[in-house]
Protein backbone atom coordinates (compact mmCIF):
# COMPACT_ATOMS: atom_id res chain seq x y z
CA UNK A 1 0.00 0.00 0.00
CA UNK A 2 3.06 1.76 0.91
CA UNK A 3 4.08 2.13 -2.95
CA UNK A 4 0.61 2.96 -4.09
CA UNK A 5 0.61 5.70 -2.32
CA UNK A 6 4.10 7.00 -3.79
CA UNK A 7 2.89 6.42 -7.18
CA UNK A 8 -0.63 8.70 -6.46
CA UNK A 9 2.02 11.12 -5.40
CA UNK A 10 4.11 11.10 -8.22
CA UNK A 11 1.23 10.53 -10.71
CA UNK A 12 -0.81 14.07 -8.86
CA UNK A 13 2.49 16.22 -9.82
CA UNK A 14 2.14 15.03 -12.77
CA UNK A 15 -1.20 15.81 -13.80
CA UNK A 16 -0.24 19.47 -12.36
CA UNK A 17 2.38 19.54 -14.99
CA UNK A 18 0.13 18.37 -17.79
CA UNK A 19 -2.14 21.79 -17.44
CA UNK A 20 0.39 23.51 -18.98
CA UNK A 21 1.11 20.47 -21.74
CA UNK A 22 -0.41 20.52 -25.03
CA UNK A 23 -3.22 18.19 -24.98
CA UNK A 24 -3.70 17.76 -28.62
CA UNK A 25 -3.18 19.46 -31.77
CA UNK A 26 -5.57 20.80 -34.19
CA UNK A 27 -4.11 21.74 -37.48
CA UNK A 28 -7.24 23.52 -39.12
CA UNK A 29 -6.54 26.03 -35.93
CA UNK A 30 -2.70 26.91 -37.03
CA UNK A 31 -2.00 30.00 -38.25
CA UNK A 32 -1.31 28.96 -41.96
CA UNK A 33 2.53 30.03 -43.17
CA UNK A 34 3.45 32.00 -45.76
CA UNK A 35 6.01 32.25 -47.88
CA UNK A 36 7.61 35.52 -48.19
CA UNK A 37 11.15 34.10 -48.69
CA UNK A 38 10.69 32.65 -52.08
CA UNK A 39 7.93 34.89 -53.04
CA UNK A 40 8.34 38.93 -53.10
CA UNK A 41 5.32 40.52 -52.06
CA UNK A 42 3.60 42.86 -54.46
CA UNK A 43 0.18 43.27 -52.39
CA UNK A 44 -0.47 43.66 -49.01
CA UNK A 45 -2.09 40.42 -47.83
CA UNK A 46 -5.26 40.39 -45.55
CA UNK A 47 -3.47 39.83 -41.78
CA UNK A 48 -5.94 37.31 -40.60
CA UNK A 49 -7.41 38.31 -36.80
CA UNK A 50 -6.61 35.75 -34.27
CA UNK A 51 -9.64 35.29 -32.18
CA UNK A 52 -8.86 36.21 -28.75
CA UNK A 53 -11.02 33.72 -27.00
CA UNK A 54 -9.64 30.44 -29.32
CA UNK A 55 -8.22 27.66 -26.80
CA UNK A 56 -5.62 27.38 -29.41
CA UNK A 57 -1.91 28.40 -29.41
CA UNK A 58 -0.39 27.98 -32.89
CA UNK A 59 -2.71 24.66 -33.33
CA UNK A 60 -2.39 23.49 -29.89
CA UNK A 61 -5.01 22.52 -27.08
CA UNK A 62 -3.80 23.91 -23.86
CA UNK A 63 -5.95 23.46 -20.47
CA UNK A 64 -5.08 26.70 -19.28
CA UNK A 65 -6.36 28.31 -22.34
CA UNK A 66 -9.65 26.26 -21.71
CA UNK A 67 -9.56 27.69 -17.71
CA UNK A 68 -9.16 31.12 -19.61
CA UNK A 69 -12.17 30.29 -21.86
CA UNK A 70 -14.35 28.98 -18.61
CA UNK A 71 -13.65 32.63 -16.81
CA UNK A 72 -14.55 34.55 -20.66
CA UNK A 73 -17.66 32.74 -20.61
CA UNK A 74 -18.74 33.34 -16.85
CA UNK A 75 -17.43 36.96 -17.26
CA UNK A 76 -19.65 37.13 -20.55
CA UNK A 77 -22.66 36.17 -18.42
CA UNK A 78 -22.89 32.81 -19.20
CA UNK A 79 -22.08 31.13 -15.74
CA UNK A 80 -23.26 27.29 -16.11
CA UNK A 81 -20.93 27.04 -19.26
CA UNK A 82 -18.74 28.80 -18.07
CA UNK A 83 -18.45 27.12 -14.47
CA UNK A 84 -18.63 23.92 -16.29
CA UNK A 85 -15.72 24.65 -17.92
CA UNK A 86 -13.66 25.52 -14.63
CA UNK A 87 -14.82 22.54 -12.83
CA UNK A 88 -13.58 19.99 -15.58
CA UNK A 89 -10.47 21.74 -15.41
CA UNK A 90 -10.18 21.90 -11.49
CA UNK A 91 -11.46 18.09 -11.51
CA UNK A 92 -9.00 16.85 -14.00
CA UNK A 93 -6.20 18.48 -13.38
CA UNK A 94 -5.84 19.89 -9.68
CA UNK A 95 -8.37 17.47 -7.69
CA UNK A 96 -5.17 14.58 -7.36
CA UNK A 97 -2.39 17.31 -6.00
CA UNK A 98 -5.46 18.64 -3.40
CA UNK A 99 -6.59 15.23 -2.86
CA UNK A 100 -3.16 14.45 -1.47
CA UNK A 101 -3.82 16.23 1.66
CA UNK A 102 -6.84 14.01 2.40
CA UNK A 103 -7.11 11.37 4.63
CA UNK A 104 -7.04 7.82 2.24
CA UNK A 105 -10.30 6.83 2.77
CA UNK A 106 -11.89 9.47 1.68
CA UNK A 107 -9.39 9.93 -0.94
CA UNK A 108 -10.00 6.63 -2.48
CA UNK A 109 -13.62 7.33 -2.81
CA UNK A 110 -13.82 10.86 -4.66
CA UNK A 111 -10.87 9.89 -6.94
CA UNK A 112 -12.80 6.35 -7.84
CA UNK A 113 -16.26 8.91 -8.54
CA UNK A 114 -14.36 11.87 -9.99
CA UNK A 115 -12.84 9.45 -12.37
CA UNK A 116 -16.07 8.54 -13.99
CA UNK A 117 -17.16 12.20 -14.69
CA UNK A 118 -13.01 13.04 -16.03
CA UNK A 119 -12.81 10.58 -18.37
CA UNK A 120 -15.14 12.13 -21.02
CA UNK A 121 -14.15 15.14 -20.81
CA UNK A 122 -10.66 14.57 -21.30
CA UNK A 123 -10.93 12.17 -23.63
CA UNK A 124 -12.52 14.23 -25.45
CA UNK A 125 -9.89 17.33 -25.43
CA UNK A 126 -7.40 14.55 -26.14
CA UNK A 127 -8.61 12.37 -29.11
CA UNK A 128 -11.31 14.26 -30.29
CA UNK A 129 -10.24 17.91 -30.41
CA UNK A 130 -7.37 16.99 -33.23
CA UNK A 131 -4.09 14.46 -32.56
CA UNK A 132 -3.04 13.87 -29.30
CA UNK A 133 -0.14 15.33 -28.12
CA UNK A 134 2.15 13.97 -25.27
CA UNK A 135 1.21 16.10 -22.25
CA UNK A 136 -3.09 14.85 -23.13
CA UNK A 137 -1.66 11.17 -23.51
CA UNK A 138 0.60 11.84 -20.40
CA UNK A 139 -2.91 13.16 -18.70
CA UNK A 140 -4.82 10.21 -19.74
CA UNK A 141 -2.36 7.28 -18.57
CA UNK A 142 -2.12 9.40 -15.60
CA UNK A 143 -5.63 9.60 -14.58
CA UNK A 144 -6.03 5.55 -15.31
CA UNK A 145 -3.29 4.97 -13.05
CA UNK A 146 -5.26 6.48 -10.35
CA UNK A 147 -8.44 4.95 -11.26
CA UNK A 148 -6.34 1.71 -11.13
CA UNK A 149 -5.16 2.44 -7.85
CA UNK A 150 -8.58 3.80 -6.22
CA UNK A 151 -9.92 -0.09 -7.62
CA UNK A 152 -6.90 -1.96 -5.72
CA UNK A 153 -7.45 0.24 -2.99
CA UNK A 154 -11.21 -0.51 -2.59
CA UNK A 155 -10.90 -4.04 -3.42
CA UNK A 156 -8.60 -4.46 -0.73
CA UNK A 157 -10.55 -2.39 1.57
CA UNK A 158 -13.70 -5.28 0.38
CA UNK A 159 -11.43 -8.54 1.07
CA UNK A 160 -10.40 -7.37 4.80
CA UNK A 161 -13.94 -6.26 5.59
CA UNK A 162 -15.37 -10.22 4.23
CA UNK A 163 -12.07 -11.56 6.21
CA UNK A 164 -13.52 -9.91 9.17
CA UNK A 165 -16.70 -10.79 8.92
CA UNK A 166 -15.71 -14.47 8.60
CA UNK A 167 -13.66 -14.70 11.51
CA UNK A 168 -16.37 -13.43 13.38
CA UNK A 169 -18.84 -16.27 12.26
CA UNK A 170 -16.19 -19.09 13.36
Amino acid sequence: MRNLSLIRKVVSLLLLICFVLPLSKCESAKEPVTESAEKPVTAKAPVKEIDKDSVYVDGYLYPYKLAQQGWNRIQEGTLGFGMLDLLEIVIVFFLPFILLFVRENPQTIITAVASVFVGFPLFFWVFFWGNPEWGGILAVICWIVLLVISLITLFEWWRQRRRRRLQGLA
